[in-house]
């Protein structure tokens, strides 16, 4: 119970850090949280003209896969049909990239911590982020 606590906290912390992050870096956030089915992007912004996926990872510094590294091919696979579900919602998005914010906890208490913003990163086994692949 106690580490199921911890991971929420760490993800609402994660998800506000990481806003905070691309908000300086002017990038304006449109959704947080975006759910579809059993799939939800954390954070959905814009950068000019490009609507920006991000998934925010947060991992303890000994941690032995990094957050970037952790995303399974289900996972991805999982984000790429939430993108999808986004894409036909709001059809006026049609230039998309994806971003991964990574924050390593060097202490539990979240006073220490490095922060990595992994960006363009390709979503599918393909090396691509070509979603026409994948199915609602």
């Amino acid at each position: 119970m106690a580490e199921e606590n911890f991971k929420r906290r760490c993800g609402r912390w994660g998800e506000e850090r990481a806003a905070q992050l691309l908000e300086r870096k002017g990038l304006k956030i449109l959704h947080r949280n975006w759910r579809h089915g059993h799939g939800e992007i954390d954070l959905v912004a814009q950068d000019g003209e490009l609507t920006v996926f991000v998934e925010v990872r947060v991992r303890r510094s000994r941690a032995l896969v990094s957050g970037f590294q952790s995303l399974t091919k289900k996972k991805r696979e999982t984000l790429g049909r939430t993108a999808l579900a986004f894409l036909e919602k709001f059809p006026a998005t049609t230039f998309y990239r994806w971003d991964v914010v990574e924050f390593r906890l060097v202490d539990p208490q979240f006073r220490r911590y490095e922060a990595l913003h992994y960006e363009n990163v390709p979503l599918l086994e393909d090396g691509e982020n070509n979603l026409s692949s994948l199915s609602l």
